[in-house]
C-alpha cells in the first residue's frame, strides 16, 4: 500500500520520477517536525540529498523536494510500514533519530505516567525504529543511524531526570547496534546536542540565558544548521561508528 502512494504520487512525488527517487540515497528524519528536525531536513536538502519526514502529530511546510508522512514511533507497526517504504526507495539508507520530548520536574515530583511517556517516545521510539530498519540494512549490506543525544544527561541537569535517563539509554542502544552490525556496512554514532538557537530558546528569560551562555566554553549558543553538515561528514565514513559527537560548544 505505501509503494503503490509512492507510485500515484502520494508523497508528492510524480509517476514519472519514481524510479529517479528509488535510485538515489535517502535520508529518513524521523521527527522531521520539531524546530530542529526541520532545521536539519532543509539543511540536508539544500545539500542536494533526498530527504523523508517522518511526523506524529503536527504537519509542517517543508521545501517543496521534502517528503513527508506520519509515523508514530510508540507504534511498532507504523515504524515497520515506514522502514518498508523507505527500503522500497533506496537501498542507502541515512536513518536520524530526533524525537525527544521532556517532562521537566525534580525527580521526587516526577509522576511514573510522565516519566513512561518520555521512556516510551525518546528511547523506546529509537529501538522500534532500529529495529524497524535494521534488517533491510543488514540484506544491502549498508545503512547509517544517527541518534540525537542530549548534554543534559552527562551533566546532571536538574529536573530532567526522564530526558537525561532516556538520552543516556540512547547511548547503550547505539554502541550495542553499532557493535552488532559494524561488519555489515552498518554504522551507529550520536550526536550529544547542547544548546542550540532553534527558537525554543527565545521563551528563556534573559537572565537564565546568561548564565548558560556562561556555562558554555564557546559563550554562545549552536548553530542547528551545523548538524546537517555533520550528518553528511558520518555518511562519508565507514569507520566512525559506536561514537559519541558532542555538539555542544565545548561543555
Amino acid at each position: 500500500m505505501l509503494s503503490l502512494l509512492l507510485a500515484q504520487g502520494g508523497l508528492g512525488v510524480p509517476p514519472c520520477c519514481v524510479g529517479d527517487f528509488m535510485a538515489n540515497p535517502l535520508y529518513v528524519v524521523v521527527g522531521g517536525s520539531s524546530s530542529l528536525g526541520v532545521i536539519v531536513s532543509s539543511g540536508l536538502y539544500d545539500c542536494d540529498r533526498r530527504v523523508l519526514c517522518s511526523y506524529n502529530h503536527n504537519p509542517v511546510e517543508f521545501p517543496p523536494g521534502v517528503k513527508s508522512l506520519r509515523c508514530d514511533v510508540e507504534n511498532y507497526d507504523d515504524c515497520l510500514q515506514l522502514a518498508a517504504l523507505c527500503s522500497s526507495l533506496s537501498k542507502e539508507l541515512y536513518v536520524v533519530y530526533l524525537p525527544g520530548i521532556s517532562k521537566s520536574s525534580m525527580t521526587h515530583k516526577t509522576t511514573p505516567s510522565d516519566w513512561e511517556k518520555v521512556i516510551k517516545t525518546n528511547l523506546t521510539g529509537a529501538f522500534h525504529i532500529t529495529r524497524a530498519f535494521l534488517p533491510a540494512m543488514r540484506e544491502s549490506g549498508y545503512g547509517r543511524f544517527v541518534y540525537a543525544g542530549s548534554v543534559t544527561g552527562r551533566l546532571g541537569s536538574i529536573g530532567t531526570v526522564a530526558y537525561s535517563a532516556s538520552k543516556e539509554g540512547l547511548k547503550g542502544l547505539m554502541r550495542v547496534v553499532a557493535s552488532e552490525n559494524a561488519a555489515k556496512g552498518i554504522t551507529a554514532n550520536l550526536l550529544e546536542i547542547g544548546y542550540m538557537s532553534t527558537g525554543l530558546t527565545d521563551s528563556i528569560p534573559n537572565q537564565v540565558m546568561e548564565r548558560i551562555l556562561t556555562g558554555i566554553p564557546e559563550g554562545k549558543l549552536g548553530d542547528p544548521q551545523e548538524l546537517a553538515s555533520i550528518l553528511i561528514m558520518l555518511e562519508a565514513t565507514s569507520y566512525v561508528t559506536g561514537s559519541v559527537i558532542a555538539v555542544s560548544g565545548g561543555l
